[in-house]
């Protein structure tokens, strides 16, 4: 109990008490080297003028460890940031990578010797949506089931996968 009234206590004399604007002063978190991740009150218009120099710590200061340990961490947080953002760009590619598969899929299968619902596709126009696939000219001719093994490794080939070369022929 007595621990938590002294930290209170701390934490009302550390307020700010007086700034020269009518703006109250704002918390901000300091990231420089000799005080990282240390917060302090300053004016709203701090960085605007001279006249706007209000400044006050609110925490204490931090030991030499702790601010190699704090730093050590921001940029762990910062690298593991990065790797999300990769990672969901490299989702966003696989989507549509998929769904580009999806629809030659469907083109390819609507398009099977014995389909008269759909006209079926010249083979250019198969190769403008795949040109770097040639096999993708005989994908009208494959039976249903060979048309999936050829889609499998279409798919891998396009998600840059190793085996989508060697099920390619390639």
């Amino acid at each position: 109990m007595e621990a938590s009234s002294s930290t209170s206590s701390s934490l009302r004399r550390r307020a700010p008490f007086r700034w020269y604007c009518a703006e109250k002063p704002v918390l901000v978190v300091s990231w420089t080297a000799d005080n990282p991740g240390r917060r302090f009150y300053g004016c709203i218009n701090y960085w605007v003028g001279r006249k706007y120099k209000f400044f006050q710590w609110r925490d204490d200061e931090i030991c030499e460890r702790g601010k190699v340990l704090i730093l050590e961490q921001r940029q762990r947080i910062i690298k593991l940031e990065a790797e999300v953002a990769r990672c969901y760009k490299r989702e966003k590619f696989y989507t549509v990578a998929l769904a580009f598969l999806l629809v030659i899929c469907g083109i390819c299968l609507f398009n099977l010797p014995g389909s008269e619902e759909f006209p079926p596709i010249a083979p250019l126009q198969l190769l403008l949506l795949c040109p770097n696939l040639p096999q993708a000219l005989h994908c009208l001719e494959m039976p249903a089931l060979l048309l999936v093994g050829s889609l499998g490794s279409l798919a891998l080939f396009f998600l840059g996968l190793p085996g989508g070369l060697l099920l390619m022929g390639g």
